[in-house]
């Protein structure tokens, strides 16, 4: 730092002088329309007037460059990221080469690239932060260029006008300094390009998993119309494939449970403290209902607390099925025992809640719906057994168009109000039973050909879509108890 002192300002001016060169008369003539770009361009010398200014500049961009590499390093983190993005992949990968050994899900497909895409993600961040370090270190070897350049030629200037020894000492610490800060940020930029270099070779490795991932659902899509077993009337057991048809790999056993269980284990947390506290808000709200119904004059009806009542008849049970539906959401890697574990637990709880929500006349309906989902996941413990499996195949397909036929002529009789009937829900059921009508019959007839893939699909588009339908049916009943219960009841008065 300059002193005050006259004395210490000798030494500064002569060499400011020095470093100063001579302005001719041209140069004092030069055009306005010159001086902009003059100034945009930055200084090219040291001159008297700015020579403190520009020490004390460079001290501060070399201060910069050491706390910008020592607190905003992120190579180390992004390095971090991407050994856990790696590994990630390898799970994948050894995932899918275990599932290339048999039959696939589609949902397990599914998972898997939803996976990789996320993962895709994760890389696509780690670069975006690596390219903006990058080009901060960028900017800053390029400053450190420009003041290199610029002390040099002030230093060389000193040494040759002869200034006094402390001026050029410290012309050269700072050239010195500059030299140091150019040595720091080398290493830097060498690991930042490496990392570049890395995180472009992981992204094309994760985007090789989404093709390869891709390639077997559109394999899996063509195996539908693919012939896998003989027609029925035919005894040779060999396929127009000529390969032994697998099935889905399910050994259901608790320890392969337990240890889905361990592995996840704060998902299954959060599940258990939303399903508690949803739980307990839905009893609440029951109690409430329950007391004002109590207190409603006989004959008079209220029809939003009706519904409400209606659909919180379970608390816990809503709950549950609550907690299943968004384990779906939150819970991606399932194997396929705790997707079967999720079904079994699901088509009961389901049942229970739903069947209040409904007039008395269609609960016969909902439990041949219910023995069909049961028998669809027995279907699916058993498809190692191809034999086996198609039999019970074509019985639920059999079963299935016989109950939507049934539900068709139900719909057109049932004794329900005319404001039920005309409904979007009454006629969006009527729709659907039809539709699956038509894909029970045409998956009824692909078993019988010999297209068990297709068979298998139309199954399940025809009794878990219904299922599942239903189920959605039951969440948005519960959602709309609550936000029923929230506002006839004042719980929104705050707001």
């Amino acid at each position: 730092m300059l002193s005050h002192a006259p004395s210490r300002w000798l030494p500064l001016l002569a060499i400011a002088i020095a470093l100063s060169p001579a302005r001719s008369a041209d140069a004092q003539d030069t055009t306005p329309e010159a001086q902009p770009d003059e100034a945009a361009e930055g200084p090219k010398e040291i001159t008297i007037a700015d020579f403190a200014i520009q020490a004390s500049a460079v001290e501060e961009r070399l201060e910069r460059i050491r706390t910008e590499i020592e607190m905003f390093d992120v190579a180390a983190d992004v390095g971090e990221a991407l050994d856990s993005i790696e590994a990630e992949r390898d799970e994948i990968r050894v995932e899918f080469e275990a599932l290339s050994m048999r039959r696939q899900m589609s949902s397990e497909l599914n998972t898997l690239r939803t996976q990789l895409e996320l993962l895709e993600a994760r890389v696509d961040r780690e670069i975006g932060r690596l390219s903006v370090y990058a080009t901060d270190l960028a900017k800053m070897e390029q400053q450190n260029e420009e003041d290199l350049e610029l002390w040099s030629e002030a230093l060389r200037t000193a040494r040759r006008s002869k200034v006094a020894k402390s001026a050029v000492d410290r012309t050269a610490s700072i050239l010195h300094a500059i030299k140091e800060g150019k040595k720091e940020l080398e290493p830097h930029i060498v690991a930042v390009l490496e990392l570049q270099t890395r995180a472009l070779d992981v992204r094309n490795q994760v985007r090789l998993g989404e093709q390869t991932a891709i390639a077997a659902q559109r394999e899996m899509a063509d195996a539908m119309f693919q012939r896998q077993d003989s027609p029925l009337w035919e005894r040779e057991p060999a396929t127009a494939t000529g390969t032994e048809r697998e099935g889905y790999g399910i050994h259901f056993s608790w320890p392969a449970v337990e240890e889905a269980l361990r592995a996840n284990r704060s998902v299954w947390l959060f599940q258990l403290f939303l399903v508690v506290g949803l739980g307990w808000l839905l009893r609440r709200v029951r109690s409430r209902l329950a007391e004002r119904v109590g207190k409603r004059q006989q004959g008079v009806r209220i029809l939003w607390e009706d519904q409400a009542l209606e659909a919180v008849r379970h608390p816990w049970a809503a709950a549950l099925l609550v907690g299943l539906a968004s384990f779906r959401l939150i819970y991606t890697d399932r194997v396929p025992e705790v997707i079967v574990l999720s079904w079994v637990m699901s088509i009961p709880i389901w049942l229970l809640v739903y069947k209040e929500m409904v007039p008395p006349s269609f609960r016969t309906a909902l439990l041949g719906l219910a023995g069909l989902g049961a028998l669809h996941i027995v279907v699916a413990l058993v498809s190692g057994h191809p034999s086996v499996e198609r039999a019970l195949l074509l019985a639920e397909l059999l079963l299935a168009a016989a109950g939507s036929a049934w539900f068709i002529r139900f719909l057109q009789q049932v004794d329900v109000s005319k404001r039920m009937r005309q409904g979007l829900w009454f006629s969006l059921w009527g729709i659907w039973a039809r539709l699956a009508l038509i894909v029970c019959c045409l998956g009824a007839a692909a078993s019988v050909l010999g297209y068990s893939h297709l068979a298998a699909e139309s199954a399940t588009v025809a009794v878990i879509c219904t299922i599942a339908a239903a189920a959605f049916m039951a969440l948005a009943r519960i959602l709309e108890a609550l936000v029923s219960a929230a506002v006839y009841l004042g719980r929104l008065d705050m707001f």
